[in-house]
């Protein structure tokens, strides 16, 4: 398992997204691959809403909307090593007041540097979704562009 996230590290550096989210419905287990490839790699995870909440914290609540995607690729800039980032709780980015996607957002990152985060969702079927119908942090989107772990069959047809 893990000698696969190792070959899609170099993988996806030629990709124009350079996303992998694990999507493992364990948040346990993925936040621990996660943790571990960021070691083997001499890197960290970065906490989204550990780091981000406190930026935003500032901003006035008009102001978030327009500056959340600002301000993540200034901490995408500050925690970045050898090109990668590693991201974990990424819950941050799916309220409902800052207004953006958070899919499109990772994949913003990614256009300049290799991103591995734990998607907090689920992945059923081809697409990716974060919360239940009905629910105002509700999500359902098709992960084009970006690579899922571990690999859906519907992926490898891409």
């Amino acid at each position: 398992m893990h000698s696969e996230l190792v070959q899609l590290l170099s993988e996806i550096k030629e990709r124009h997204f350079k996303l992998v989210l694990l999507v493992d419905t364990n948040p346990l287990e993925r936040s621990g691959l996660l943790a571990q490839l960021a070691k083997d790699c001499s890197a960290s995870v970065t906490q989204v809403g550990r780091a981000l909440s406190p930026r935003l914290a500032e901003l006035t609540v008009r102001a978030r909307p327009l500056e959340v995607v600002t301000v993540l690729e200034e901490l995408a800039r500050d925690f970045t090593t050898e090109d990668i980032l590693f991201l974990d709780g990424l819950e941050v980015l799916f309220d409902d007041s800052l207004k953006i996607d958070p899919l499109d957002a990772l994949k913003r990152l990614s256009l300049r540097r290799r991103i591995f985060a734990a998607w907090p969702g689920e992945s059923a079927r081809g697409r990716l979704t974060y919360a239940k119908v009905g629910h105002p942090e509700f999500r359902d989107c098709a992960p084009d562009g970006v690579l899922l772990y571990p690999r859906s069959p519907l992926q490898d047809l891409k």
